[in-house]
């Protein structure tokens, strides 16, 4: 069984079948997780902000009882409706690498800052991205690149390592560096022209090592 609603304290089997509405999803190694507390804050606060409603005290400990101790796990984290669910996932090979994609389409996000309420339109820009032969989707604006559909984005300028200063999702793996981040606007015609990384929870930081645009793949 791969899908648990919370229930009455405890985790119970569950269909899963309603719309996500909010969702965080983190890396188990062994039993261990980085920035857990990250993790745990961003969708408290989205559950919060966007539906009124606060994540039960003893979800993560129920959580915890179903994820195995060995192995790498990708476990994500849903509100549905009213209820809370666990789905339980494998995690797939890290890469050491990516290509990200640069769509013609502007960011389709309706909630940029929340992770869960463009769960399928990001999905499908993804789908794309892989179709086009590469890992991610640039997001941009049309002028200003942000982030990846699953990823953050960070550029090294001079001695500096920047992020977007648009409407970027709170990134864990960011906060969790130990170099500090400057934020500043990062335009789309220049991009390529930086030395350029991605960050995820369960990729970790990786270079980009090409980019796809209508022209064709650049390396």
């Amino acid at each position: 069984m791969n899908v648990w609603r919370y229930e009455g304290g405890v985790m119970v089997p569950g269909d899963g079948d309603a719309r996500i509405q909010v969702m965080d999803s983190f890396l188990v190694a062994g039993g261990a997780v980085a920035g857990l507390d990250l993790h745990a804050a961003r969708f408290a606060d989205s559950c919060r902000r966007l539906h009124g409603r606060a994540v039960p005290d003893a979800l993560y400990a129920s959580v915890a009882k179903l994820v195995p101790g060995q192995g790498r796990w990708f476990p994500r984290i849903e509100l549905r409706g009213d209820q809370f669910y666990l789905r339980l996932r494998p995690a797939p090979p890290r890469r050491e690498t990516t290509v990200l994609w640069i769509p013609p389409t502007t960011d389709p996000r309706t909630r940029p800052t929340h992770k869960g309420p463009d769960h399928e339109a990001l999905a499908q820009l993804r789908g794309r991205a892989v179709e086009h032969g590469a890992d991610d989707a640039l997001l941009h604006d049309g002028t200003h690149a942000l982030e990846g559909a699953n990823s953050a984005l960070l550029v090294r300028i001079g001695e500096d390592l920047v992020q977007s200063d648009g409407d970027v999702l709170a990134s864990t793996s960011v906060m969790l560096l130990e170099e500090p981040v400057r934020r500043a606007p990062l335009p789309l015609a220049t991009i390529r022209s930086y030395p350029a990384w991605t960050l995820s929870a369960l990729h970790g930081m990786i270079p980009v090592s090409g980019w796809v645009t209508t022209m064709g793949r650049h390396d």
